[in-house]
């Protein structure tokens, strides 16, 4: 493991500061300390320190090197939006350290505008904070690391449970599911009593840093032919594999290239898996979602008569990326007028205008994990019929979120909203299902839909998105993300859903 320490302003001079407040050590002796802990813990770590503001960014910016940061901002911690903004940039965990206690000292110092984007903040331990910050990135890294191994040992049960010897991955998301490797491409091959990742020179290096528990395998220009060999030495005698991702071709060169090996349908069992998120999988799902949520608080500022829907789309996409997205979930919808009227109505150049319903639904990706909301607001001043259509989506929206839990079908979550809908009128124009699986991909399981018998479970996250679409009118539609709970269900989607008129 690789980590970065920064120290920030005025910390070169500890020894001329008070030291009933900043301790007895130089900057030296701490980074002595630090370094002694780092080496019995077979760590490398680079440590660094700036008085200037800048150089801390460009620091920060330098995060695809390391697993984890330590960064004591100084002074800046109480005011600098930039270094926050950088920090929020960064997808592996930073942990902000002081050796005082700030929340003891004046008011001003008791404000970080630069924790919130931390993993962990310490303070008031000393020195000894350092240490104790390296440890929690350790603790978050092996709980990942924990993940995976929990993640493979359920693979390899269902593999069993099917007669299976072997499974080959290589769908990009389950790829990087099962294992953390982010690059484009790889082969993951399971056996019983040894796992194994191939991939081209390109990604050798990368594999390395980011696997553990794999034999990396280095293939030439023929993969299947390297794969072949090692099923053989393995006795693999069935091997499963993603029927529903590769195409009738590549199961032809799996046939071929697997001679005396029966090549055999897995069914989804990395998306089984995959249905159930983890601790970190909510955290950077909600991550997403609060970064889509700041740019719908920022289009309302954005809309007015005379700008087209490319222009909303595009403002909102740059907003997303500004804030940390590495990427949209999906093409942004933004229909207005009659526009709204189509469910999923990319952005065009139709002009807003006075009157238009404004319907956005958009949602961009954060460490791999996608959000989706839709919010509808009005141009102008709203008509008692647009008002009645927007009361009654969110009327349905709220049934369906008071009553979702663990147990419930996903058709019955859909019923929840559709009665209400179909009681005021307007069941043939609500033509989609309540919602959708979403996580790695937008559009996942377990599915919320008129004929879903999906069960939602503890840990499942899903869409709720009524909508009314009413041709050569308009159309408006809400939508949230839960999780689901042991005792209902967390909206994670914190958008205001007051009806909003832009004047």
């Amino acid at each position: 493991m690789r980590f970065m320490v920064i120290h920030g302003p005025n910390l070169n001079m500890l020894k001329s500061r008070p030291q009933s407040i900043y301790g007895q050590r130089s900057l030296e002796e701490i980074n002595n300390e630090i370094r002694t802990w780092c080496m019995k813990n077979n760590i490398h770590v680079d440590i660094v320190q700036s008085n200037c503001e800048g150089e801390i960014i460009d620091y920060l910016h330098k995060f695809q090197s390391y697993n984890g940061i330590v960064i004591n901002p100084g002074a800046y911690t109480h005011y600098s939006y930039a270094i926050g903004d950088a920090v929020e940039l960064v997808n592996i965990p930073v942990v902000e350290v002081h050796l005082s206690d700030i929340y003891s000292r004046e008011d001003f110092r008791r404000k970080s505008v630069i924790a919130s984007h931390c993993y962990r903040q310490i303070s008031g331990f000393g020195f000894h904070g350092y240490i104790l910050a390296l440890q929690a990135i350790i603790h978050k890294i092996e709980e990942v690391d924990s993940m995976t191994y929990y993640r493979v040992a359920e693979l390899k049960k269902q593999l069993k449970e099917k007669g299976l010897d072997a499974m080959l991955v290589n769908q990009p998301e389950n790829r990087q599911y099962i294992t953390g490797f982010t690059g484009s491409s790889g082969y993951v091959l399971f056996t019983q009593d040894k796992d194994y990742f191939f991939t081209d020179f390109r990604y050798i290096e990368q594999a390395k840093e980011q696997l553990e528990g794999f034999e990396i395998v280095k293939h030439g220009f023929s993969p299947l032919d390297d794969i072949s060999q090692y099923l053989s030495n393995a006795g693999v005698q069935k091997l499963g594999f993603e029927e529903h991702f590769a195409t009738y071709q590549a199961f032809q060169r799996y046939q071929k290239a697997f001679k005396n090996i029966q090549v055999l349908p897995a069914g989804p069992i990395v998306e089984e898996i995959r249905k159930v998120k983890d601790r970190t999988e909510i955290e950077n799902t909600e991550k997403a979602i609060d970064i889509a949520v700041a740019a719908f608080e920022h289009i309302l500022g954005f809309l007015k008569p005379g700008i087209k829907e490319v222009d909303v789309a595009l403002e909102l996409e740059f907003f997303m990326r500004k804030k940390g997205a590495s990427g949209l979930a999906f093409e942004t919808i933004v229909a207005s007028g009659h526009r709204s009227a189509l469910p999923h109505g990319i952005a065009s150049e139709k002009v807003l205008e006075e009157g238009d319903f404004v319907k956005m639904d958009f949602g961009c990706v954060y460490n791999g994990y996608c959000s989706d909301i839709s919010r509808t607001v009005v141009l102008g001043k709203a008509t008692d019929k647009q008002k009645k259509i927007y009361d009654t989506v969110l009327k349905a929206q709220q049934a369906a979120i008071d009553n979702i839990k663990a147990g419930v079908s996903g058709k019955k979550a859909d019923d929840y909203a559709r009665s209400v809908i179909t009681e005021a009128g307007y069941g043939d124009k609500f033509g989609h299902g309540l919602g959708h699986g979403i996580g790695m991909v937008v559009h996942e399981n377990p599915r919320v839909s008129p004929n879903s018998e999906d069960i939602l479970r503890p840990g499942n996250i899903i869409t709720v998105e009524p909508g009314i679409y009413i041709p050569e009118y308009g159309g408006v539609r809400i939508e949230d993300m839960l999780v689901i709970t042991e005792d209902g269900s967390k909206n994670l989607t914190k958008a205001t859903k007051e009806f909003i008129e832009i004047t």
